[in-house]
């Protein structure tokens, strides 16, 4: 490995250099670009890359996994069901619940099961579900403005980047 080279630094202004680039950016296909090219011209600058930033890139892609298993749940177990498995818990079915008390939520500390969440995990856990929706909720309404002014044509066509900063600003104090 170079001792000289700034790996994160020139896999930054490579990343960067493909996201300027005027197209609709899909990560997957980005990263298979960027893996591509040094693959095929500066395997080092590749290596190195992923070597110093492993643990992160795990980390990432564990976060993900848990989140697609918490989706996988929610498409699972609708709401009915999850009243249905409370109601044969309460009458006696020790293991109507199982497949709830496994399931994976963001607590304060990490992910973890909500069998071991405390008052605490869930007063946490709901906190970011309601930050989630209110966030969620700014971006509907920021695109729904937009729908109504841009009939044809692109945002870039009517808006500028200070005009865009204004309109967000607006709702954000609404």
């Amino acid at each position: 490995m170079s001792e000289d080279r700034d790996f994160s630094a020139e896999m930054t202004a490579l990343i960067e250099a493909e996201l300027n680039k005027p197209h609709v950016v899909v990560a997957s296909q980005v990263a298979a670009e960027i893996v591509g090219k040094l693959a095929a011209n500066d395997h080092e600058l590749l290596v190195s890359w992923l070597d110093i930033h492993a643990e992160a890139l795990l980390a990432g892609y564990i976060g993900k996994r848990l989140g697609s298993r918490r989706a996988h749940s929610r498409q699972v177990f609708q709401r009915g069901v999850f009243a249905e498995s409370a109601r044969r818990f309460e009458a006696g079915d020790e293991q109507a619940m199982a497949p709830w008390l496994q399931t994976h939520f963001e607590a304060r500390e990490g992910q973890k099961r909500l069998g071991s969440f405390d008052h605490d995990d869930l007063e946490y856990a709901r906190g970011q579900y309601v930050k989630r929706a209110n966030s969620n909720a700014f971006e509907a309404a920021f695109m729904a403005a937009l729908a109504k002014q841009v009939d044809t044509g692109t945002v870039a066509d009517h808006y500028t980047d200070e005009e865009i900063s204004r309109m967000r600003g607006s709702l954000r104090d609404a």
